[in-house]
């Protein structure tokens, strides 16, 4: 009798600042590309470098996130930096998992192209990058990543695993920035982000620029 295959899971973290169409499409895209049977959304709490910090509260950008992959059967999300509030470090994330509610599982971390450069400051990267093989979701502007420092940083092996599983993903020219900023203006965000996204969005208001005192004129 064979022994039951190792349940493969990719972890896809981010702030989700709202969640939008690209996000789910590069979860869907490396769910296949990667062969993994979940891939898992983990929304940050406080994410250390975005200094200003996330836009809308944590709470709703779980209930985004959770809203926009309701459908998808191999994407789910994971609330556990939620849970833990304060900064979030992906190396504690990792490790609570491995040896918590994704223990046994064969995980796989997701980053974004954007952010490689900023992967030498990470806490503990080395650490974090000798303890889960990582691959990467290109993104459309993108500069070349710098592999001679990521090399000093991560080790060679690391990322030479990580320069091999570089994804195909559709292109999309969208971003939570992009989105946060039509709302702003007022301006449709319908078509990037899923439906009942919006529709959460425009039920609560979020994103809004908040209203200006009337200046009492003395």
């Amino acid at each position: 009798m064979s022994a039951p295959s190792v349940r493969r899971r990719v972890l896809y973290g981010g702030t989700f600042d709202p969640i939008h169409t690209a996000h789910v499409e590069i979860a869907r895209a490396a769910g296949v590309q990667l062969g993994a049977n979940l891939v898992s959304l983990i929304p940050a709490a406080d994410p250390p470098h975005k200094p200003a910090g996330a836009h809308a509260s944590a709470e709703h950008r779980l209930a985004m996130a959770r809203i926009a992959v309701a459908e998808e059967p191999r994407i789910d999300v994971l609330d556990v930096e939620i849970r833990r509030g304060g900064t979030s470090y992906t190396i504690d994330t990792v490790l609570a998992l491995r040896d918590g509610e994704c223990r046994g599982e064969q995980l796989m971390l997701l980053l974004g192209q954007d952010s490689l450069p900023l992967l030498p400051t990470w806490h503990r990267v080395r650490e974090l990058a000798a303890l889960i093989p990582f691959a990467v979701a290109p993104r459309p502007g993108a500069d070349e990543p710098p592999w001679a420092v990521l090399a000093e940083a991560l080790g060679e092996e690391p990322v030479a695993g990580l320069r091999a599983r570089w994804l195909r993903t559709p292109s999309f020219e969208i971003s939570s920035t992009d989105l946060r900023l039509r709302r702003t203006e007022g301006r449709s965000i319908h078509c990037r982000a899923p439906d009942p996204v919006v529709d959460y969005i425009e039920e609560h208001g979020l994103y809004r620029p908040a209203p200006q005192a009337d200046s009492e004129v003395c």
